[in-house]
């Protein structure tokens, strides 16, 4: 009976010692993914950031755009008819002119 205690406490070492193992490898594994998780979502904070920045620069940029645009096509509404003015008169006084003579 003695042997037989003996020979299962042995196994419950072996066991208990290869469970020891087994867990720590599996700690420094978590330890491992915990860091290679924290480096992504940390690099991934950094892109948002620039993309952030990106985006803001670029909305800067289309509302210069838009206010430009808006200029030029103002400036077009009022000066068409100062524009055909001066243009009509330029081919009337024009030596190649194609108007007829009066």
């Amino acid at each position: 009976m003695v042997g037989v205690s003996a020979v299962l406490a042995l196994f419950a070492l072996i066991f208990s010692g290869l469970a020891y193992f087994q867990d720590r490898n599996n700690i420094d594994a978590g330890d491992s993914w915990q860091a290679k998780l924290l480096t992504t979502i940390s690099d991934g904070n950094l892109r948002r950031d620039a993309s952030e920045k990106e985006n803001q620069r670029l909305s800067d940029q289309v509302t210069a755009l838009e206010a430009k645009i808006d200029h030029i096509e103002e400036a077009q509404r009022i000066e068409p008819h100062r524009k055909s003015d001066a243009s009509a008169a330029r081919r009337a006084t024009s030596p190649g002119s194609t108007l007829p003579l009066p």
